[in-house]
């Protein structure tokens, strides 16, 4: 983004269809890429004469499959930052007779230290609560990990839940600890640069932009083109990539069946339909009360407006197998007994929308001059009135948006769903996965596929109502 490198702009947007795409699908696609056996990496490798070259069931396959869905994180966090710097301080290094590698490693890194590690820490938070990821790969593998030991102490019998807690509590304090070291460390000093109408000025790179546009694009190949590709191929192909398969056997004995299929299982339908509906309720519950929270947060006194800032965005902190631990032991007393309902399912959902909610509806709400809304009251219009013809016209395209991000996390949510759901009341994240444990793998590619197409037009319009929105 400061840099000139080629396409920037579009390798931009194409570099955070990670953070929006399940990683389920991404560990399920790397699977079939990086199998030892039949992996369609080895299959071309051995073509060549080269033999197997990845075995993705195994710890550096595991670290590198979380590392390519963790680092879109870390590049939003840090992105941010880049485009709140003061460009002064860069100029003045220039003219000082500083170089670019050097304005570099003086200026502009310390500048950014902050974002960096919070930027790391969020990563490992993330990486930390990918159950999908560690459940397809590391369970294979045979590398025992918090999140699976809990899958497999609440569903594997004999249940054994007083064990599970224990090791939930264990991952929520990880994850507590590493936001409490991520506030320490940058609460130490202080970083105070951004102005107002900041436009950090674009760096040539000369020849070297060129490398930049290659490692850009190597990286959205690991984590966009091969996998999309490889479940592409495999929904189209009924049956398993053999040891001994050539590359014309990849591309030969195609077939939509797997399409055709698909929706001839009642648990497909099911959980389609159940994630739709669940996905649509939790998004509008959740942009409801953001919106509400925003407003009384940013433009009233009340006491307690922190803490309920506090209270909606602290779910960013709890892993999706911790949440379905605390609220399987929440909702099955006499008092809530709503366990083995749909009702827990959208409790889930909610809150883990609720921060992203929060964080994509409070910032309008900051911009909106409180001028406006004391003329409608001098004017005599109620609090709803204020709230109906003044705010929610400035808000409405925010609102749209938080709406498409919070319905995408309820739809690929895996974590969370797989302890929750009960026979009947499946969702798309565990359709696949069970399908994936039972072997259907042209099944699972299919129904990747067309969650992927949806993914994507959910993308694109929420970027067309995000653009009308700073138009």
């Amino acid at each position: 983004m400061r840099t000139d490198t080629p396409l920037r702009k579009t390798f931009v947007i194409i570099s955070l269809v990670p953070v929006m795409m399940s990683p389920l699908i991404g560990a399920m696609a790397w699977s079939i890429l990086g199998n030892e056996q039949n992996g369609l990496i080895n299959i071309v490798s051995r073509f060549f004469g080269l033999g197997t070259v990845i075995n993705i069931e195994s710890f550096p396959g595991l670290v590198l499959v979380l590392l390519i869905y963790t680092l879109p994180f870390v590049f939003l966090v840090v992105s941010a930052s880049l485009k709140r710097q003061d460009p002064d301080l860069e100029q003045a290094s220039r003219i000082c007779g500083a170089g670019n590698t050097l304005t570099l490693f003086s200026v502009t890194l310390p500048l950014i230290r902050p974002a960096i590690i919070a930027g790391s820490f969020l990563a490992f938070i993330v990486a930390a609560e990918m159950f999908a990821v560690h459940a397809v790969l590391a369970i294979p593998a045979g590398i025992p990990l918090l999140t699976t030991e809990i899958y497999s102490k609440m569903s594997v019998p004999p249940l054994d839940i007083q064990q599970a807690t224990v090791l939930a509590s264990t991952l929520l304090a990880l994850t507590l600890l590493a936001l409490y070291m991520q506030a320490r460390s940058a609460g130490r000093r202080e970083y105070t640069t951004a102005r107002q109408h900041t436009f950090p000025s674009v760096i040539s790179l000369g020849r070297w932009k060129y490398a930049s546009f290659s490692f850009v694009l190597g990286y959205i190949a690991l984590a966009v083109i091969l996998p999309v590709f490889v479940l592409l191929i495999r929904s189209f192909k009924p049956y398993v990539f053999g040891n001994n398969s050539s590359l014309s056997d990849i591309f030969s004995g195609w077939t939509l069946q797997s399409y055709l299929s698909l929706f001839d299982y009642g648990i497909a339908t099911r959980a389609f339909t159940n994630s739709l509906y669940l996905s649509i309720a939790a998004a509008l519950a959740v942009v409801a009360f953001t919106a509400i929270s925003s407003y009384l947060i940013t433009k009233t006194t009340i006491r307690g407006r922190n803490a309920l800032w506090l209270l909606c965005v602290l779910p960013i902190a709890i892993p999706g197998v911790v949440l379905g631990v605390g609220i399987i032991l929440s909702y099955s007393t006499p008092i809530l007994p709503l366990y083995g309902t749909a009702w827990v399912l959208l409790i889930a959902y909610i809150i883990i929308g609720m921060p992203f909610g929060m964080q994509s509806i409070m910032p309008s709400f900051l911009q909106i001059h409180k001028e406006w809304e004391e003329s409608a009251a001098i004017c005599g219009a109620s609090w709803a009135a204020r709230f109906k013809s003044i705010i929610l016209p400035l808000i409405r395209f925010d609102l749209l948006v938080a709406f498409a991000f919070v319905f995408l996390l309820a739809f690929k949510d895996i974590g969370t769903s797989i302890l929750l759901f009960t026979n009947g009341g499946e969702v798309v994240g565990v359709m696949m996965f069970n399908f994936w444990s039972e072997g259907l793998f042209s099944l699972v590619s299919a129904a990747a596929i067309l969650t992927l197409v949806a993914t994507f037009i959910i993308i694109a319009a929420s970027q067309h109502l995000h653009r009308r929105a700073e138009a």
